[in-house]
């Protein structure tokens, strides 16, 4: 959206969008972090690094002489995806799998549903997947289990699945670091004081929940100085980017913003160049092109803490040879988090992206 349009739209709604602070999803999240500062999977599992997956020689030849067929069903395409599909692929290839089948669900329950349809069709060995709505597509993934078909899921599981029954493993980030991350991040951008707005995703979606959660927690524990005045639930970019210029106007003081994922964040930003607020530091998670090259260049982006998705991707196909050769594999898995900032973004991107990131920010970063 341009920034004279976007400004505009922001101006009709920011006077009927309240900022009140309400019940949320984040909440039992919230509680369980209280506890115990431990990412949890959705059904309460203390995750375990994904380092403990390990095939014997005898186990890898064992799946190569299969020549096993993948399905992947992505939410949504994004740079993230991406980096999961790279590090898929590499072990697709040294297991000696095929990939065929995937389809991108453009983060619409409805057309992941039909996609897995779709999948079932060629009768794969293994499908991995990003379940986009966990109650509504339950269903349609037990006909999966019916089909012989082993689980293996990114972040969320459909409801009622249990382990190791119905699916393999689920594979994830460390939630709570991410959320400490960010936190420690977007303070150090403001020096440790003054008035930040805090965007949450307004869905019970466990590994959005509880990486927000955390981030709360952070602030509210342990920077004093630091005050939430201002926190919205957001569904999807424009939503984010309305919440921005509203928190911006009603709070003409803020210092800080927390966009709860990438493509939100560019929302964020575009609301803050609208206002003529070069000033405003953002903090995100997961790696965008967008927002890598504004926070190279300086811009409102302060930092962005991101998983590691190319061995996320990775393990998720080892989790599949688990569930072919019926070898116990843990319920939830997860990748560590890490900082990236202006200094060392481009590293880290390589690292975890499995590719060089956008010439554009190779180029920024050496000025």
């Amino acid at each position: 959206m341009k920034a004279r349009s976007f400004s505009l739209f922001c101006m009709i709604l920011v006077s009927s969008f309240s900022l009140v602070f309400a019940d949320t999803p984040l909440d039992p999240e919230l509680e369980n972090i209280k506890k115990e500062f431990a990412t949890l999977s959705s059904t309460g599992v203390k995750a375990v690094p994904t380092s403990v997956l390990q095939l014997t020689p005898a186990e890898t030849a064992t799946i190569k002489a299969k020549k096993l067929k993948v399905a992947w069903l992505f939410g949504e395409e994004s740079a993230w995806s991406k980096g999961i599909q790279a590090g898929s692929e590499k072990a697709i290839a040294d297991l000696n799998m095929n990939l065929v089948f995937t389809a991108d669900a453009q983060f619409d329950p409805a057309k992941q549903k039909t996609d897995i349809e779709n999948a079932l069709a060629v009768k794969p060995d293994i499908m991995l997947s990003l379940v986009v709505d966990p109650v509504s597509e339950a269903q349609a993934y037990r006909e999966a289990i019916e089909a012989g078909v082993k689980l293996a899921f990114i972040d969320e599981l459909p409801e009622g699945f249990k382990h190791p029954n119905d699916y393999v493993g689920v594979c994830s980030s460390d939630l709570v670091n991410l959320g400490k991350d960010a936190a420690e991040m977007l303070a150090d951008a403001i020096g440790g004081k003054g008035k930040i707005g805090f965007m949450y995703y307004d869905t019970k979606y466990h590994n959005t929940n509880m990486r927000e959660a955390a981030f709360k927690y952070i602030i509210q524990t342990r920077y004093p100085k630091i005050q939430i005045v201002a926190e919205q639930g957001i569904t999807d970019a424009e939503s984010s980017g309305v919440a921005a210029a509203a928190m911006i106007t009603q709070h003409p003081d803020i210092v800080g913003l927390f966009s709860p994922w990438d493509g939100p964040a560019e929302a964020v930003v575009a609301a803050c160049r609208a206002a003529k607020r070069p000033d405003i530091k953002v903090v995100t998670f997961d790696f965008g092109a967008a927002n890598a090259l504004d926070m190279v260049k300086g811009g409102n982006i302060a930092g962005i803490v991101v998983d590691d998705p190319y061995a996320m991707g990775y393990s998720l196909v080892i989790m599949g040879a688990y569930g072919i050769l019926g070898k116990p594999c843990p319920a939830f898995l997860m990748v560590p988090a890490a900082k990236a900032d202006a200094k060392n973004v481009v590293s880290v991107w390589k690292k975890v992206m499995g590719a060089d990131p956008a010439p554009e920010i190779i180029n920024a970063s050496k000025k």
